[in-house]
């Protein structure tokens, strides 16, 4: 612990001033501490630009002796187009020769897609009309001879119809000004 009666604020220091016997001061040469600041640049986070190196004395990155030099690819990216070879003497793509080394052989089949395995024979009909799966409709019957679904001769009823309501009288509110007559089987 120090003798210092009260010890120095957390934080940075206000500009130009420095902690000194439990107060702030103002320093001897401000301009001095600025001109250390500036003349003492600091490397940048990161990795160095591709060819360069940091340069304390410059304090600024330079290029690198020993770097090992860029290699500009000639050949460009992609698929050669349709029937041409890269040619490293011309720099450029060719027809394609009709010799070809094993070497190059292998590069220059196009790839095929796979064989497609056998597939199990489908399942033969038995008829050239067979008959459909599932339910037959209402009311049919299938026919062999026809290959179809036929009639069977009785004819679906139709659903009875429900009653309006116990009385022969429709639902709902009647229509303005009129009532019902059981007599009419109507609002009048």
């Amino acid at each position: 612990m120090s003798d210092d009666p009260t010890p120095q604020p957390r934080g940075r220091p206000p500009k130009g001033k420095k902690w000194a016997d439990g107060q702030w001061t103002v320093t001897d040469a401000p301009e001095e501490e600025a001109a250390l600041a500036v003349a003492q640049p600091t490397r940048p986070r990161g990795r160095p630009p591709a060819g360069k190196k940091w340069s304390d004395e410059e304090g600024a990155y330079v290029d690198d002796p020993d770097a090992p030099p860029k290699v500009v690819p000639t050949r460009p990216r992609g698929r050669p187009p349709a029937g041409k070879v890269w040619s490293e003497e011309a720099s450029a793509y060719v027809d394609m020769p009709f010799s070809v080394d094993a070497s190059q052989a292998i590069a220059l089949i196009p790839l095929q897609p796979a064989p497609k395995k056998d597939k199990p024979p489908k399942r033969a009909k038995s008829s050239a009309s067979a008959k459909p799966r599932g339910r037959p409709p209402r009311g049919k019957v299938w026919s062999e001879e026809e290959g179809a679904y036929v009639s069977d001769g009785t004819e679906p009823q139709p659903a009875p119809k429900k009653a309006k309501t116990a009385g022969g009288r429709p639902r709902g509110r009647p229509p303005t000004g009129k009532i019902w007559s059981q007599e009419a089987a109507a609002y009048v």
